[in-house]
């Protein structure tokens, strides 16, 4: 009976000792993936692959702020980019009997800001956005086929916009732009008239090289504004109509020009 108990003590120390010699295995390889290039305010996606013996990641941006980060999985998150370049850092952790870590894995992100927000006027039946490197035209949301210059005629009513892009491929899009009239039959002088945004939130900006004047009617035909002996551009407060569509009437050199806009 003194061996049979002496036999156990030493089996159950033995064990105890094993468990004790067993040791974390330290995580080893793995590669950061996603770009190396990223526009302020936009998203980019990054994962993690090719890590041997790893339970979890800790992923970690720096500077501290310069990012903001969300955790799609353990092994993916998705970026939104601020306005300076950024380290992506993830550190590999074996749990089962640790914790114990592996190397930090590091990339590092160019971040270029996107450039201005373009703007689009129209003159005549054309409509131009303000200078950028390229252009993109979009009507109700789709691509235009082919519409890759700074100016474009539309051919039909609609929204309008323009995408713009920089030396590193950021782009912006501008507000859209409404088209509710191609002017046709109008006198040729108001091709060089133009005015922006359309729809309208507060005010409407217009140009013109010769004196005019400018009248607002709602559908019905009530005259709602009138504004007199205006040259050049000009900043009209329309913040006391309700939103809806109005005819905007141009008078220059006893001609008339009508635009219809819309106030949101």
């Amino acid at each position: 009976m003194k061996k049979l108990l002496t036999f156990l003590a030493f089996f159950t120390l033995f064990t105890i000792n094993f468990s004790f010699a067993q040791t974390c295995i330290t995580p080893t390889g793995g590669t950061i993936n996603g770009a190396t290039t990223g526009c302020t305010d936009k998203v980019g996606s990054y994962t993690i692959s090719g890590v041997s013996n790893a339970t979890n990641y800790t992923w970690e941006i720096t500077p501290a702020g310069a990012a903001n980060f969300s955790k799609v999985s353990e092994t993916e998150i998705t970026v939104v980019y601020g306005s300076v370049d950024i380290i992506i850092k993830v550190t590999p952790i074996n749990q089962t009997n640790g914790p114990c870590s592996g190397a930090t894995l590091t990339k590092t992100v160019s971040v270029s800001p996107a450039p201005t927000k373009p703007i689009i006027t129209q003159t005549g039946n054309n409509l131009s956005s303000t200078s950028a490197l390229s252009y993109q035209w979009y009507f109700n949301g789709n691509v235009i086929s082919g519409a890759t210059s700074q100016t474009y005629t539309p051919t039909q009513n609609g929204l309008y916009s323009v995408e713009s892009k920089n030396t590193n491929q950021c782009s912006t899009f501008s507000d859209p732009f409404n088209v509710l009239t191609t002017g046709i039959g109008e006198d040729k002088k108001f091709k060089t008239f133009s005015f922006y945004p359309n729809p309208v939130f507060e005010s409407i900006h217009t140009n013109f090289t010769e004196s005019y004047d400018l009248e607002f009617y709602d559908l019905t035909g009530r005259k709602l504004i009138n504004k007199q002996n205006l040259y050049g551009e000009q900043e009209i407060n329309l913040s006391a109509l309700n939103k809806g569509i109005y005819l905007m009437k141009i008078t220059s050199g006893g001609k008339k020009a009508i635009r219809k806009i819309l106030v949101n």
